[in-house]
């Protein structure tokens, strides 16, 4: 029966609009963000989560760290189109890296991954102030081994190069990301 129930939020989706990749529906797709709303499964239920992502991260899989449970399909008709409703009041507007900067401060989203992105995404927009800002802080966190990792690579390109190579640095994982989104 949920499977059934998942299969029907996929066909719901894809008559909105919206591009199914596996259980992420992908409403928005710009040169910086793609977000959507991400089907969550169990067996004992449906759940509905925002999500929102950079496309200039180093990415191997699509998750909903960002994000928020906004409906339990429980039998209810309206689910996916109730779900739409709060994502597109939320996040349909964060387009851009500013954006989604603006979007992580609004709702408090904090953490080592949180840090993270408002890094790479002041870097994206040219913003070295607001990234050594932000670097700062996450400096004083613990980190998850991938989070160092990649922070290592964005830091060497800063001192090899500048801004303008931590910025190359971004295109090269948004290039290795892309079929994350795309298809």
């Amino acid at each position: 029966m949920m499977k059934s129930g998942k299969s029907e939020i996929q066909r719901e989706a894809r008559r909105m609009g919206l591009r199914v990749k596996g259980n992420f529906l992908i409403a928005l797709h710009t040169a910086d963000v793609v977000s959507g709303i991400a089907v969550d499964a169990p067996p004992s239920s449906i759940y509905l989560w925002t999500f929102v992502l950079p496309t200039y991260d180093d990415l191997s899989f699509l998750h909903m760290s960002f994000g928020h449970r906004v409906a339990t399909c429980a039998g209810s008709g309206r689910c996916f189109s109730e779900a739409y409703e709060v994502y597109s009041r939320k996040m349909l507007g964060v387009a851009s890296a500013k954006d989604l900067v603006a979007y992580l401060d609004a709702e408090s989203i904090q953490g080592d991954n949180g840090m993270w992105v408002r890094i790479i995404s002041h870097v994206r927009a040219g913003d070295l102030p607001s990234a050594e800002a932000a670097l700062r802080i996450l400096s004083s966190m613990p980190m998850h081994k991938e989070t160092q990792r990649k922070l290592g690579m964005l830091n060497a390109s800063l001192g090899d190069g500048g801004l303008s190579a931590a910025q190359a640095v971004l295109e090269g994982w948004e290039r290795n990301s892309a079929t994350l989104f795309d298809g």
